[in-house]
């Protein structure tokens, strides 16, 4: 019996589409969906009662149902801030049958024999999106088996499905080569007819890329359009788009869940989901730094594309500029009124799991952002990409290698002091961390980074050692920011006199 069977699991977000198979032919004979039932309540305290915005998704088996509950959590949150479903049982008994459906719809990929495909998601546009009448026919990605976030516009007046409704292209095609009765009396009689269903993997509807092509969004993975959680044509457009909802939920936290006579772990929990967003962003726009576009694509296939194409100039410029303006600049002065946070009260109810701290340390939690991204752009693999891009451009094409990278960062992370300006509590750890990563690199050898990755190390922390000197002369600068300064200025000295005299 072929089953979908609901297991009550409380307070567990999970699914798994398992399948048994003949080992001789590969035909599937038994596939049974398991899903818990508490799918259907969103919130999980994974989700509700601390914030972990670094918490990594491992996608190298399936992990959709445990993303998918915060993608519905913080979906939940936003509809309700937006009263989108008050009075509307309807609605809302179809948005939890939507999700369910889209969730289920995966697993049943899965015991179908299908690998997660993790490039479908852009196969439309942000417009398109939100055309129902499009992704009902369509489906909202080109395959069940990517890992998607609701699909909510900023704009209320033109939303579209929140949840992927039916099967893509890519899933047609899959299951058209693996299962279409093809009338030939032999294996190998089969091959011309595969081979021309095979050919049509230039569709940009047919994008594919699976577990070893993403690596869980880490530096193994090449291609920034082969991702987890991200909906659309252009990633970059998709997280300022979600950026936009997490500060809109931000603006609504007192209005909306707050209630006399409840307690202040809500609007904790609100707050969480809007920290994860911004989580989220950062790593998918780290990827287009050193980023390169993959493709499977077969020698004579119609339209066929190179196996390889490097990330444009202009495309992780913008990315670059995008963490710069969205990531880096995280402040005090980006989060909700001192008022709101002193409201952000955990859960003391035994068995709900507990905070390291009672209080949120924000400045920590945007440390901890930012030095995921810093981790990501001078991690050994991708600048040894980026020192190898140069190559890879046609002669007449605009660069960015490793000296882009280092110039930028360094002109966007020491601007305050190029300004004589006082420098606030975030940015001056974000400050630490950077110059922590420069005297690593510098300290290191050629074996594990780019020699010229060295050089330009070198040359950010002389440089950031003179910005400090300068800067010390400025009467108008507070204490903290001439202890800050100061100690910068030891460090680094350290470091270089350290390897001169070694």
């Amino acid at each position: 019996y072929n089953t979908i069977r609901w297991l009550i699991r409380p307070g567990s977000g999970y699914a798994v589409g398992p399948s048994h198979e003949d080992p001789f032919t590969g035909q599937l004979y038994a596939a049974d969906i398991r899903i818990s039932a508490d799918m259907a309540r969103f919130n999980y305290n994974e989700f509700e009662e601390s914030i972990n915005p670094l918490n990594s998704q491992t996608v190298n088996y399936c992990d959709y149902a445990n993303g998918l509950a915060y993608q519905a959590a913080f979906a939940s949150s936003l509809l309700t801030a937006r009263a989108y479903l008050d009075g509307k049982e309807k609605e809302a008994e179809q948005f939890v049958a939507d999700y369910l459906t889209d969730l289920a719809v995966h697993e049943v990929g899965h015991t179908l024999g299908l690998r997660h495909n993790f490039k479908a998601s852009s196969m439309l546009t942000t417009d398109q999106l939100n055309n129902k009448t499009l992704t009902s026919q369509k489906g909202m990605t080109g395959s069940v088996m990517d890992y998607t976030p609701c699909n909510i516009s900023v704009d209320q007046t033109k939303q579209g499905e929140f949840w992927q409704s039916t099967v893509g292209p890519y899933d047609c095609w899959a299951i058209e080569y693996a299962y279409k009765p093809l009338g030939a009396k032999a294996p190998e009689d089969e091959l011309p007819q595969l081979k021309d269903i095979a050919a049509r993997c230039a569709q940009p509807e047919l994008a594919y890329g699976t577990d070893e092509d993403c690596h869980g969004n880490s530096p193994s993975g090449i291609d920034p359009t082969c991702n987890v959680w991200d909906l659309g044509s252009d990633p970059l457009e998709h997280v300022t788009e979600r950026l936009k909802l997490a500060q809109e939920l931000w603006s609504k936290i007192e209005t909306k869940f707050s209630k006399p006579g409840e307690g202040y772990q809500k609007m904790r929990r609100v707050f969480g989901q809007g920290i994860k967003e911004y989580s989220i962003a950062a790593g998918l726009t780290a990827r287009f730094i050193g980023g390169i576009y993959h493709r499977r694509d077969h020698i004579g296939d119609p339209d066929g594309r190179l196996p390889f194409e490097p990330v444009s100039a202009q495309k992780q410029k913008q990315a670059l500029d995008f963490i710069i303006n969205n990531i880096f600049s995280l402040s005090e002065k980006s989060l909700p009124s001192p008022e709101l946070i002193n409201k952000l009260a955990p859960e003391r109810m035994p068995g709900a799991g507990h905070a390291p701290t009672l209080d949120i340390q924000f400045t920590n939690t945007i440390l901890s952002i930012q030095q995921s991204v810093l981790n990501y752009m001078y991690n050994p693999t991708v600048l040894r990409r980026l020192d190898n891009m140069a190559s890879k451009y046609k002669p007449d094409e605009p660069k960015f290698g490793l000296t882009e990278l280092f110039t930028g960062l360094r002109e966007s992370i020491w601007s305050e002091i190029t300004k004589n300006e006082n420098i606030n509590q975030c940015r001056r750890n974000l400050q630490r961390a950077h110059m922590e990563r420069l005297i690593a690199i510098y300290l290191s050898d050629s074996r594990s980074y780019p020699s010229d990755a060295i050089a330009l190390a070198r040359n950010d922390l002389k440089l950031i050692k003179d910005y400090c000197s300068v800067a010390e002369g400025n009467d108008n600068l507070d204490d903290i920011t001439r202890a800050h300064l100061d100690d910068i200025t030891a460090r680094i000295t350290t470091a270089l006199d350290w390897k001169i005299n070694r």
